[in-house]
């Protein structure tokens, strides 16, 4: 039986002829599948992007918390002037490792780690929160601190959503420990219809 010739697509260059291995392997293209991430087909509605960030605040707030004293802060802002949506709260914030193998991974969730004992009681399921904040916004920042690291400041654009382009670093302004998610709202309308459903 001769080997199976297959249609390899590489998203910087035109498909060409090659030649694989038999049986196929399962492959990823990421472009459209991030973008099916951020879209109503997969959530319900764009009030979802809250949801997401409240439960990611929620864990941090978790783990903090545990064996600590704290007394658990969440904060959401919608601000007209902007338009923007703040979330912020007194969680446990992250480091480099925290952003890079957890927020910005897709798939990476909370809940998934805790079965290692890594990320225990989690709530966080899917590992696409991340991704949700693109119902909402085109752009988002995250301002964070984890115990005994420097303060991390990263802006997320939805170019990102090719896989290559990486996050922009910015200026840190948190200095407590803990997170801050400011998301850019994509017009006014959105801003009203996340103030109807949270009054």
């Amino acid at each position: 039986m001769r080997d199976v010739e297959v249609l390899i697509q590489d998203s910087d260059k035109p498909a060409e002829v090659g030649v694989t291995a038999w049986p196929p392997a399962l492959a990823l293209d990421t472009e459209p599948v991030l973008r099916l991430f951020t879209g109503e087909s997969f959530y319900s509605s764009a009030d979802a992007a809250i949801r997401e960030a409240v439960l990611n605040s929620i864990d941090a707030i978790a783990r903090h918390a545990d064996g600590n004293a704290l007394e658990p802060r969440i904060e959401i802002i919608l601000d007209r002037s902007g338009p923007t949506l703040t979330v912020s709260d007194n969680g446990d914030g992250m480091n480099q490792e925290d952003l890079t193998n957890l927020f910005s991974k897709v798939g990476a969730s909370a809940s998934r780690l805790a079965k290692s004992g890594a990320r225990a009681n989690a709530i966080g399921t899917f590992g696409i929160g991340a991704l949700s904040y693109f119902l909402i916004c085109d752009r988002y920042q995250v301002q964070t601190r984890k115990a005994d690291c420097e303060p991390i400041g990263l802006e997320f654009s939805s170019t990102m959503l090719d896989g290559k382009t990486r996050a922009t670093t910015i200026t840190p302004s948190r200095n407590e420990v803990g997170t801050t998610l400011v998301m850019f709202l994509k017009n006014q309308e959105t801003l009203e219809l996340l103030l109807n459903k949270f009054p």
